[in-house]
């Protein structure tokens, strides 16, 4: 701690007598619990930057003279923000022993974006992302996390895919029909948790099969106007069963039975028709 004090000191006279330093050029280290900080340039910058590639504990605190924040699943949340030339600012860490951090070391590139969900019917979906990392950097793992709030996390239903940089797809099962989800990819890299963009897609309307479509009718709508208009089209001509008394849909489209019912193909067109939208 008179370590750290000591340097805050000779860091506050050098910035007194106008010397613009170097962020290399200053090291800070955190004990377990709180240590005492400071901006080491006479520039503002923010937390998320300057701390170069060391990475956060999950609960570290970073306390001002006018609030503090948290880092939880990979984010700094809360009132500060950045770092002020001239203030002094207590870094809490939760790990057990001490590590030596370079303030405002540059952070090699690393991104994690979400990709647009596709494939979806009333139960399932296919979701994923892209990662990227400059090069000697590592990827420990990547997935995507889901659920009906609108930022989904790792404490919830998450799925994990090969810990590569690139892009990759990962199919959900099991969905609720006529629900909206929201989704983000995230990664575990040398700096800690990530996450990507949230975005959502909403499950079709169903019983839960594969089908969608009303009984008799083919899985699918037919666009039929340049206003968009679509309906549903039957699964084969209506057929009068004369033995019976009853109707029935012919197994193929385009099917009849002899000529007595030649004249119901004519019929069975419109009745197409009575699937609408």
């Amino acid at each position: 701690m008179k370590k750290a004090l000591f340097a805050l000191m000779c860091l506050a006279a050098m910035l007194a007598a106008g010397t613009s330093l170097k962020a290399q050029e200053v090291t800070i280290m955190l004990t377990p619990g709180w240590t005492w900080i400071s901006n080491p340039t006479t520039d503002t910058i923010a937390i998320t930057e300057a701390f170069g590639p060391f990475a956060p504990m999950q609960g570290d605190i970073i306390k001002s003279q006018w609030g503090n924040s948290k880092y939880l699943n990979g984010q700094w949340r809360g009132v500060v923000s950045k770092f002020y030339p001239g203030y002094g600012y207590k870094y809490y860490s939760n790990r057990e022993m001490p590590v030596t951090v370079t303030m405002g070391e540059p952070l090699p590139f690393e991104a994690v974006s979400t990709a647009e969900p596709s494939d979806v019917t009333a139960t399932s979906a296919t979701v994923g992302g892209t990662v990227s990392v400059s090069e000697g950097n590592h990827v420990f793992v990547r997935g995507v996390c889901w659920g009906t709030e609108e930022m989904p996390d790792v404490d919830g239903s998450h799925a994990t895919g090969a810990a590569e940089a690139g892009s990759q797809t990962i199919s959900l099962d099991g969905l609720t029909p006529g629900t909206t989800y929201h989704v983000r990819a995230y990664m575990v890299t040398d700096h800690g948790l990530s996450y990507g963009e949230a975005v959502s897609f909403t499950t079709l309307e169903g019983d839960g099969g594969s089908s969608t479509a009303p009984i008799g009718a083919i899985d699918g709508k037919f666009t039929i106007n340049e206003d968009g208009g679509q309906i549903y089209f039957s699964q084969g001509n209506l057929q009068y069963q004369a033995s019976t008394n009853t109707w029935k849909f012919a197994e193929s489209q385009y099917d009849y039975i002899g000529d007595a019912n030649s004249n119901l193909f004519a019929l069975s067109v419109m009745l197409r028709f009575d699937f609408m939208c």
